[in-house]
């Protein structure tokens, strides 16, 4: 099996930042998922039960789960990274990754580009270093986030700090604006080698679009959470199914079909 990636690495785009895969999609638990997929946790990962949901004039609820609502997990192509844990095992299973290489669609069995045009989501962030201890804090405001949300995480002296937009696009750099200083107010933090990110995604016409080949996974097909914006967890059970498609000859449709799709429907109706 053979792997082409137009990046010179696995999350080159990423570099040590740390993201959230949600765990309230299905009754299993993320983690038991994974031991399904048959993916190996050498990546860090630190499952959140508590956090701090803020709403409107700064009044905050603190929410604790039984199991973890969300997993927070190390991104990038440094050790310890999600991609690189998944390029690693990946090689050990003889796996030929070949990068800096682009492919036509017609030319592969699975395409899993990622999304290629804007759609219900806009996410605009910063990513920088902090003292702070690690926080998990959520912002739900007209005002910061209209029909969205805010959030910081702070990890291991990484903080992640971004406005999740389903409107008013072209003014995420005020709304990203507007969340720091509330954040700031509610809990003060230091920052230091600051850089701005920014990505979108929830495209429905591509979840809506009809089956065909090559096999599309994660955002190329649409599997995203429409209500949230969450897309790892879709990503990483799509590319299990196209796996088991293409070494055992399963029926990636139909998997499809009865295992995430009526997830992501149940998202676009919420």
């Amino acid at each position: 099996m053979e792997v082409f990636e137009a990046a010179p690495d696995s999350g080159w785009d990423r570099k040590g930042s740390w993201d959230a895969i949600e765990n309230w999609t299905t009754e299993t638990d993320f983690g038991n998922l994974l031991d399904c997929w048959n993916i190996t946790r050498s990546f860090e990962h630190r499952p959140v039960r508590d956090l701090e949901v803020y709403v409107t004039q700064g009044k905050s609820y603190s929410i604790t789960t039984p199991r973890p609502i969300l997993c927070l997990v190390k991104r990038g192509n440094g050790p310890h990274a999600l991609e690189r844990a998944l390029k690693e095992q990946a090689l050990d299973c003889g796996v030929a990754v070949h990068y800096n290489e682009r492919r036509d669609r017609k030319d592969v069995d699975v395409w899993a580009v990622g999304a290629q045009h804007r759609g219900q989501f806009l996410g605009a962030g910063l990513r920088f270093q902090t003292r702070h201890p690690d926080t998990v804090k959520l912002l739900i405001s007209a005002s910061h986030a209209p029909k969205a949300y805010a959030y910081l995480f702070i990890v291991e002296g990484q903080g992640t700090l971004s406005v999740v937009l389903t409107r008013n696009f072209a003014n995420a750099r005020t709304y990203l604006q507007h969340s720091l200083e509330f954040f700031s107010k509610v809990l003060p933090f230091d920052m230091e080698n600051v850089r701005l990110t920014s990505g979108f995604g929830g495209r429905r016409s591509d979840f809506l679009q009809d089956e065909t080949t090559p096999l599309r996974v994660g955002e190329a097909a649409g599997f995203q959470d429409y209500l949230w914006g969450f897309g790892i967890r879709y990503a990483l059970h799509s590319g299990h199914l196209a796996a088991q498609a293409i070494s055992r000859g399963s029926d990636y449709h139909e998997a499809i079909r009865t295992q995430i799709r009526p997830l992501v429907y149940a998202s676009l109706l919420s």
